[in-house]
């Protein structure tokens, strides 16, 4: 056998070892409720044992961004953006906690709360909203 020979019968072994360890990794993170009667329970629990542990607001994003793109993950062209917790805004492009658009247009801004907040809290998350512009 050649050397090239050797070269691609190498190469290609070593692509097969990576798609394995790709789809082992993918296999692995990929959640999965049962469907049935218990699911919508099961489900609760899950978010309910997740959101026992708080982490300045963290938790609370990313189980959202979680449910949001794994609800619109069906739906062609969408977009789930996550943006630091406590910090919206720091960028042009932040509008709130957690923004998702269709396309190029803000369908929906989510400023999340894992704690009491006042009606000037919902005021102030609802001008920042209306500031950007980019209100359908």
């Amino acid at each position: 056998m050649d050397t090239s020979a050797k070269a691609f019968d190498g190469l290609t072994y070593a692509i097969y070892k990576l798609l394995l360890v790709k789809a082992e990794k993918e296999r692995m993170t990929r959640f999965t409720i049962a469907p049935g009667a218990q699911a919508s329970a099961q489900l609760l629990s899950c978010i309910n044992t997740l959101l026992a542990e708080n982490h300045e607001g963290e938790v609370l994003t990313l189980v959202t961004a979680g449910l949001f793109d794994q609800y619109l993950a069906q739906e062609a062209d969408v977009r789930v953006e996550v943006h630091p917790v406590n910090q919206a805004g720091v960028s042009g492009r932040e509008i709130s906690d957690l923004d998702i658009y269709l396309g190029r247009i803000l369908c929906a801004a989510n400023e999340l709360k894992d704690k009491p907040f006042t009606d000037i809290d919902m005021i102030h998350a609802a001008d920042k909203v209306v500031q950007t512009g980019k209100c359908i």
